[in-house]
């Protein structure tokens, strides 16, 4: 498993801070969007490789 996927529980309070945030507003609002609509989600598999293929790129661009 290469450095990027792996979660540092111990996040600085900063870290913290702004994974609230994103929780709240990008997390909570797609959520909701998902229990008022279910047919717009996407199928697992789709989800997995775009997310691979992110977290990929992010690799890339920290070399």
């Amino acid at each position: 498993m290469n450095s990027t996927r792996r979660m540092n529980i111990a996040l600085p309070v900063e870290s913290a801070k702004h994974v609230e945030h994103w929780l709240r507003t990008q997390v909570g609002a797609t959520y909701d969007a998902h229990k008022a609509d279910p047919s717009k989600a996407k199928p697992l598999a789709e989800v997995w490789k775009r997310l691979e293929a992110r977290m990929d790129e992010i690799d890339q661009e920290q070399r």
